[in-house]
């Protein structure tokens, strides 16, 4: 006995059932009975279902779910093998047993249900010579996969439908991919929210609530949900809710999406609640523990210097202007407020190079400049301060000097990104991004003056690579970018 399909609805009247597909298969040789030959029919019956309970769970033994009904007609024939279907439908019994069963379905790698019927069966011996059997008592266990806290695969972010903010609040309604393992396709009428909390230094930090809309529909496989994560800031969250953007991000290496690591993010959902008394009981005291797999995202993909030496008739005479090109991976108008960045030659352990702090707006800036729409790809330009931003520890170096003058020769530059970016998103929701690149290749560019169009050679070549990127006709090309922008640098 297999269990083909369950549908398991929850309704918006807080009534529940599971609907199920059946198949029944036997040999032949199992059928057959010396010298007799018969044709049996099992008629419609009633059947109680229990999921077995492992000691370690629960000492009560089995847990009545509910009273299966089927009114389908089994007919076996001694002569063949049996494979037939049936279907049938079961009402909870019980709201509490609602809870329960979720909650082994949730959380554990399988489980094992419990048939106990009494079939009433009409036989035909030989063809003519009937033979009832009335009351016969049925046992039967079957074991079904369960979802083990989506361990089999993790939840995956999919997409950013649209994010709202305001103070301390943001809206972000996205999907995730979300696999399931078992025959079970649960429908749910009914909104239901939950609570998200994510550790950090050894206490779980509530960071907000996850809404999930109905109707929702959780079918056997793949699937891509919908729901609205609303994120509160509060005193007590704040450095955990910077520290999940960290790690969400990720330390990467090089020019590699962010969130493409290997590294899950750990999260807990816990205190559910809904509208509906049934699917209230169901989740109030569920605690589910989610692996989150990040979406990749480029959110820095190319960091140039300019370094003109005569900019000025004043001393220091020269100046520096870093260009920084940023993606704004939000459905949503960002406004950069604050930017704090140490570059440190070769890699994040390397002698700083440079350390840039800018509160935006500052005098010289335009706050247009630094407002990106949603999605939009931009090239942020930084003028450094060379007296008191750019480090001149190297000169106490001469290996870190000769190694500067061979990446001055080639125009390239190895560094080390450390970058703290504050935005504001959609009106007045506040949030600082940490960004850490250990080794990015950037391109360091020497100008004898100052342009007179205004553009300097880096910044050009930062805009080549932003035409590299649409026409590989995905920001993801990243190698084809920068051969681009290589070759424009060779032929020029």
């Amino acid at each position: 006995v297999d269990v083909l399909a369950c549908v398991l609805a929850f309704g918006a009247n807080a009534s529940s059932s599971i609907d199920s597909t059946v198949r029944f298969s036997v040999p032949q040789h199992v059928l057959a009975l010396p010298l007799v030959a018969y044709e049996a029919t099992v008629h419609g019956f009633h059947a109680k279902v229990y999921i077995k309970q492992e000691e370690s769970r629960a000492a009560s033994g089995d847990l009545f779910i509910g009273t299966f009904s089927s009114g389908d007609l089994l007919r076996i024939n001694s002569r063949q093998d049996a494979d037939m279907r049936f279907s049938g439908s079961m009402e909870i019994s019980q709201a509490d047993a609602v809870a329960k069963t979720v909650d082994e379905f949730i959380k554990h790698p399988n489980v094992t249900i419990s048939i106990v019927a009494k079939v009433n069966i009409d036989t035909k011996v030989w063809g003519w010579i009937p033979c009832p059997f009335y009351g016969i008592s049925v046992r039967k266990s079957l074991a079904l996969p369960a979802f083990d806290n989506f361990r089999d695969q993790e939840p995956a972010l999919d997409g950013l439908v649209s994010a709202h903010g305001q103070p301390g609040h943001l809206n972000i309604t996205a999907t995730a991919r979300v696999y399931n393992p078992t025959q079970v396709t649960m429908l749910l009428d009914d909104d239901f929210v939950m609570q998200v909390f994510y550790p950090f230094g050894g206490v779980e930090h509530c960071l907000g609530t996850l809404h999930v809309l109905a109707p929702m529909q959780l079918s056997p496989g793949d699937n891509i949900l919908p729901g609205t994560a609303r994120v509160a800031q509060t005193a007590e969250n704040d450095v955990a809710l910077r520290d999940f953007i960290a790690q969400y991000i990720g330390p990467q290496d090089g020019l590699v999406p962010a969130g493409g690591g290997p590294q899950s993010l750990r999260l807990r959902l816990a205190n559910g609640s809904s509208s509906s008394a049934l699917v209230e009981e169901a989740i109030q005291h569920l605690a589910v523990d989610v692996n989150l797999r990040p979406k990749p995202l480029y959110f820095l993909s190319a960091i140039t210097a300019d370094v003109t030496a005569i900019s000025s008739l004043l001393p220091p005479f020269y100046s520096a202007v870093v260009h920084l090109r940023v993606t704004n991976p939000l459905p949503q108008v960002v406004h950069v407020q604050d930017i704090k960045l140490v570059a440190h030659h070769m890699n994040l352990s390397g002698p700083v190079l440079y350390h840039y702090n800018r509160r935006i707006p500052a005098p010289g800036m335009d706050v247009g400049s630094y407002t990106l729409s949603s999605f939009e790809s931009r090239t942020l330009e930084f003028e450094l301060h060379p007296m008191i931003e750019v480090s001149w520890d190297f000169l106490f170096s001469p290996e870190e000097i000769v190694q500067l003058l061979m990446e001055a020769a080639k125009r390239n530059l190895s560094v080390g990104i450390d970058m703290n970016l504050t935005v504001a998103i959609d009106q007045g929701y506040v949030q600082t991004f940490q960004y850490k690149n250990n080794e990015l290749a950037g391109w360091l560019c020497f100008n004898p003056w100052t342009p007179m169009q205004g553009v300097a050679a880096c910044q050009t070549r930062t805009y080549s690579s932003e035409a590299a990127w649409a026409r590989s006709g995905s920001e993801g090309d990243a190698a084809g970018a920068f051969d681009f922008i290589g070759r424009s640098a060779s032929s020029a």
